[in-house]
């Protein structure tokens, strides 16, 4: 299956390592980028094809799927050029920078019937789907309480990168940039969040346009009340983490690793 990679940025040595260790038959079939100088010489190094264009890889045939990483504002007009010819999409979070024009991605990708995946990588985690299976099954009982936790850092040369943290390209900061995949993992387990009080702030360890800390209480649909603290100003940075606890037992999920303490409850 021959894939191409739209977007050379931090990610895409992730998604290059991938592919090119795979044994599923994945190839790396080409990439692109901004910059035709930087495209060429990453291609050089990966040993794979630099395009010039994203029309080049709408008309390429034995392109199979693409990966798109390219920052939010650039959305649109790829996976417009991409459903037209037809080229299943593999698209990093989040879809866009608000609701109205991730609606629009969706809705262009359905009209041309094209798949369209975005990247949760922990789901796919061990411990993540063990959690899932442990709260289907009921070993937690009935989720009570819910507290989850970003406590990441980011040095002030992340943000100084063109447009990061800005609402324009980004549609904002740590909430749509980091903690969405804890938020996105958290719903994925307990189902969709009913009600919510938050709030958002900059702190002065950074200089951005939106936010670099979010607090927030809510409430979940299946009756569970809890807390949310994210942000990338806690030095020098801590695994993400989500902690349940059910009316059988309480499970912990951290870095990629599972606890649980199953107890009795007196009454």
């Amino acid at each position: 299956m021959n894939i191409v990679l739209i977007g050379l940025g931090m990610v895409a040595t992730t998604h290059v390592t991938a592919i090119q260790s795979s044994n599923q038959g994945l190839t790396l079939h080409g990439v692109l980028g901004r910059d035709p100088v930087h495209t060429a010489n990453f291609a050089a190094i990966k040993g794979t094809h630099a395009y010039a264009s994203v029309a080049d890889i709408a008309r390429d045939g034995s392109v199979d799927f693409v990966i798109l990483a390219t920052p939010p504002d650039t959305r649109h007009d790829i996976v417009e050029t991409l459903a037209a010819a037809g080229k299943p999409i593999l698209m990093e979070k989040p879809i866009e920078r608000d609701l109205t024009a991730a609606t629009k991605i969706v809705e262009m990708c359905e009209k041309e019937s094209v798949p369209l995946g975005i990247v949760f990588q922990h789901r796919a985690r061990e411990a993540s789907i063990a959690l899932k299976s442990a709260i289907g099954l009921g070993a937690l009982g009935e989720i009570c309480t819910v507290e989850l936790r970003v406590p990441w850092w980011r040095d002030q040369s992340y943000y100084d990168v063109s447009g990061r943290g800005s609402y324009a390209r980004d549609g904002g900061g740590v909430m749509i940039s980091q903690a969405i995949h804890t938020l996105d993992l958290a719903m994925w387990l307990l189902g969709p969040i009913s009600t919510i009080q938050a709030l958002m702030r900059r702190t002065p360890l950074h200089e951005l346009e939106a936010e670099d800390w979010a607090g927030a209480l809510f409430e979940t649909e299946c009756g569970a009340v809890g807390t949310l603290m994210a942000t990338t100003a806690a030095y020098s940075g801590e695994a993400e983490t989500i902690t349940l606890q059910g009316t059988k037992a309480a499970a912990h999920l951290g870095a990629g690793v599972l606890t649980d303490k199953i107890f009795e409850r007196r009454n």
